[in-house]
């Protein structure tokens, strides 16, 4: 680690505002022993394979009275937490940071599964204090999983459900501390579904985890854990207006009928093997120090289909559909196909079989079947380091005082493999999009120029293989300061941080900016933050909390195309992010309840995006600068005892996310290199962040019997969920010849201006769900020890309601000659109609 950053850590830290009134607990420091396996509740089946893995373990059960019930009820629309990408959330694992470099987030799908263990977990919302990290403006989570916290029992668990998968197998087991001071846990648990409720999709995983603790004394506990989850699953396309209404709400585009059985093109596929060993120092009961070391070894890889010189095998490809043909009766002829013929909507796997198998060639020295179509497999194989050590002790009037370190390293391998030819004997590693260069440099075609001309084969690696390594070191130090009747925090982090690519191809276009170690781009970011906390009794607080910090950008917003060469945005920038909070706490026998307003600034984003530009007729790298954004709102959760037994459970946000101001664009063709005589700017301003609903509404009743069991009943509500939007669309490029001006020299906006610049909205949408639950004591004397089943039933969208769309996208193509907004038209996803989860466990 850099001296600079140990230095600088020490400077004067600055206070701003804080969240949340917390003194530092000595319980926090001493290890007690917990119930690692409660009765299962809601948010034991939050699914994260039925989710995106940009979404944070906040919304997987945090006990906050606001995220505990959105994060259930709306994750079906991929609920956000103030709209915040992923990667404004930080995640740690038995002391350790596990967050990876290259997008900044943990993969929760290598935690997938293991909900039983994976329960006990800090979550920290906002900009709220901690005794683990430093945080984010997101949140910050611990999952707390050692074998000396758990309570020695075993559980089995069966569940089925009509969703991503339809069955589930878990076990779990704890030792509890033994007297000679070791403890080990082990869970595992199979997921499966031959097909998921969208057609033509399946979903396979299995994980475990297994810990070993040992104490050497009240002062060290050593822990030892290693986890998994492997998993396959079959993807579902969007797709737009006309093939949904042709295929129905749930057409999916990527499978095909195969000798009688659906084989989907597009697989994911990944595994995550982790290994933590964290020691926990505890010399006096109001000092620990915790430190933890790590590795990981993550691979991910999407299946899809890729072909030479021959025509697009994708079924919805937008030459194909009826609205393409031109001529009314092959028109009608086309609409009657695809609405009775199923086959015509659906891969020809047939078809692309055949085609491979009639192409008998002779290349050099090789005669064989050369595909032109095959299956490949997008990899990414990283391999991380980690080191974080934290510190806590409480000094005189009950001051806490946390500090640590955080150190990472990791290396990404990104590579391209053949996973299937489809009937051939070989595939030729040539550049197709490059065949107009072929004409005056005859090495454009080549993948490689280290190895021309190359035959691939089954599992060989092609098309582009390279790496990026990742290097970040940071401190942080932090002190809250109880007094009498107000809490105040204030904190700092340093950090410095480095990443560089290295080629392993020497693409034939970039013969001398593909292959070997790229320039080095270093970045330096700091961040202070602090707060005030009112206490007016030990009930209600209110609170106020600020922060300012620089964060890096991410390597694939600054490369243009690693995938081919070094080449890098002109002006590479750290992010600049201003954060703001205040909001009251109730926490009574009668009311739990938290309501906070907030707004967060971001300036200084970078992107880069790619897509096929029909005004250049050529694959283009669209680089995108001065991207602000800003994220406001205001959120209540209240969580009501009517009675005893009966509670009332509300929760709400009105936000707005938008794009500050206009961004700057360039487009640079990506066979050449040449770029746009000069930028252009994107009209965005005062847009909508899309991706998530910017309203809820959600009000539910719940009852709790006595009798140890329980039933509840939720509507939800959410509006304003805008799709992201398609920068090339609101330029001067696609709208020019649209605007006129009147007598009065007023500018006026044709109707189709207003059909190429306007956003999309999606309508608002409401749902009904459903939980009930029953735990029931086994009587001891039939097995001579206490067991227990709980058996629990969820009811998603009772009404059945399937005309929600609730994700999608706008085309990143443009058809700038006719501009016809309709020649591309949006692509949408629908909510699942009524979805149910049954489970059913023996705890003993």
């Amino acid at each position: 680690m850099s001296l600079r950053i140990i230095l600088g850590v020490l400077m004067p830290i600055v206070c701003c505002l804080h969240v949340h009134a917390r003194k530092f607990q000595s319980d926090t420091l001493i290890q007690n022993t917990i119930d690692s396996f409660p009765n299962i509740s809601i948010d034991d089946f939050v699914d994260l394979s039925d989710a995106t893995e940009d979404i944070s373990s906040v919304l997987a059960g945090a006990r906050d009275p606001y995220l505990q019930t959105v994060s259930y009820n709306f994750a079906n629309v991929r609920f956000r937490f103030r709209g915040y990408d992923a990667d404004y959330a930080t995640t740690y694992i038995n002391g350790l940071l596990v967050d990876k470099l290259d997008n900044g987030y943990f993969p929760f799908s290598s935690i997938i599964g293991l909900t039983d263990i994976m329960r006990n977990r800090d979550n920290k919302i906002g900009l709220q204090t901690n005794t683990f990290s430093y945080g984010d403006i997101g949140s910050a989570t611990q999952f707390l999983v050692k074998a000396s916290m758990a309570k020695k029992q075993v559980q089995v668990k069966y569940g089925y459900t009509n969703r991503t998968y339809r069955q589930q197998i878990a076990f779990s087991i704890a030792s509890g501390n033994k007297k000679n001071n070791w403890a080990t846990i082990f869970s595992a648990a199979v997921r499966y579904s031959h097909e998921g409720y969208v057609p033509g999709t399946h979903y396979r995983s299995i994980s475990f985890y297994w810990g070993i603790d040992k104490r050497f004394s009240f002062k060290h506990l050593l822990s030892f854990a290693i986890f998994n989850a492997s998993s396959a699953n079959a993807k579902q396309g969007a797709s737009t207006d006309e093939l949904l209404l042709y295929g129905g709400h749930y057409y999916n585009p990527y499978w095909g009928y195969q000798n009688g059985q659906k084989r989907n093109a597009e697989i994911i596929t990944q595994h995550a093997p982790t290994f933590i060993l964290t020691h926990d120092y505890t010399p006096k009961n109001n000092i620990q120090w915790t430190t933890a070391i790590g590795y990981s070894f993550n691979q991910k890889g999407l299946s899809g289909l890729d072909w030479y010189n021959t025509a697009d095998p994708h079924p919805d490809y937008y030459r194909y559909l009826p609205s393409y043909e031109k001529n009314p009766n092959q028109q009608l002829i086309l609409e009657s196909l695809f609405r009775d013929d199923e086959s015509i909507r659906q891969i020809n796997w047939g078809r692309l079989y055949q085609t491979n198998q009639d192409n008998l060639i002779q290349f050099g020295q090789t005669t064989g079947r050369r595909s032109l179509y095959i299956i490949d497999e997008s990899i990414i194989q990283s391999n991380i380091g980690y080191a974080t050590t934290t510190f806590n002790k409480r000094l005189k009037n009950n001051i806490a005082f946390t500090g640590g370190l955080q150190l990472q390293v990791q290396r990404n391998r990104n590579f391209k493999i053949i996973k299937d030819l489809l009937g051939g004997d070989f595939f030729i590693d040539w550049n197709q999009f490059a065949q107009n260069s072929s004409q005056t440099n005859p090495s454009a075609i080549q993948n490689d120029l280290n190895r021309p001309n190359r035959i691939v084969k089954k599992g060989d690696q092609y098309s582009y293989d390279y790496l990026i390594y990742f290097y970040r070191a940071s401190s942080f130090l932090q002190l809250v300061v109880p007094l009498k009747t107000i809490d105040i925090q204030v904190a700092s982090e340093f950090s410095e941080q480095y990443f560089y690519r290295v080629g392993r191809t020497k693409y034939g276009l970039f013969p001398d900016n593909s292959y070997g170690k790229s320039t080095t781009y270093p970045f330096f970011n700091w961040s202070v933050k602090g707060g005030i906390t009112y206490k007016i009794n030990g009930r209600y607080y209110l609170y106020a909390n600020s922060t300012f910090l620089t964060k890096a950008p991410f390597y694939d917003n600054v490369y243009l195309s690693p995938k081919t060469r070094n080449s890098v945005q002109d002006k590479i920038v750290n992010e600049h992010i201003v954060s703001s909070e205040i909001g009251f706490i109730a926490n009574t026998p009668i009311i739990r309840a938290r309501l906070s307003a907030y707004y967060t600034e971001v300036k200084n984003q970078l992107d880069v995006v790619n897509f096929f530009d029909d005004d250049i007729n050529n694959f283009v790298n669209y680089v995108l600068s001065g991207i602000n954004k800003v994220y406001t709102g205001v959120e209540l959760g209240l969580e009501y005892k009517i009675l005893s037994t009966l509670s009332l459970q509300f929760a709400t946000t009105y936000s707005r996310y938008v794009y500050k101001t206009n961004m700057q664009a360039l487009t640079v063709i990506d066979n050449t290199q040449e770029v746009a005589p000069a930028p252009e700017t994107v009209y965005c301003k005062n847009f909508r962040i899309g991706g998530t609903p910017q309203e809820l509404y959600s009000l539910g009743l719940r009852y709790q019997s006595p009798l140890y069991w329980y039933v509840s009943l939720t509507v939800n509500y959410w509006d304003h969920l805008w799709l992201s939007f398609n920068p090339v669309r609101r330029t001067t490029r696609a709208i020019e010849d649209l605007v006129s001006f009147d007598e009065s020299g007023n500018e006026v906006y044709s109707p189709l201006y207003y059909q190429i610049i306007n956003q999309t909205k999606l309508d608002g949408q409401f749902t009904l769900n459903a939980t009930a639950g029953y735990s029931w004591k086994l009587p001891k004397q039939w097995f001579k020890k206490s067991m227990y089943i709980n058996l629990n039933v969820l009811l998603n969208n009772m009404l059945d309601n399937k005309n929600t769309k609730v994700s999608g996208y706008e085309q990143l193509r443009f058809d700038f000659a006719n501009k016809n907004v309709d020649k591309f038209p949006n692509k949408y996803l629908y909510g699942y109609g009524i979805n149910f989860s049954i489970s059913a466990a023996l705890r003993m």
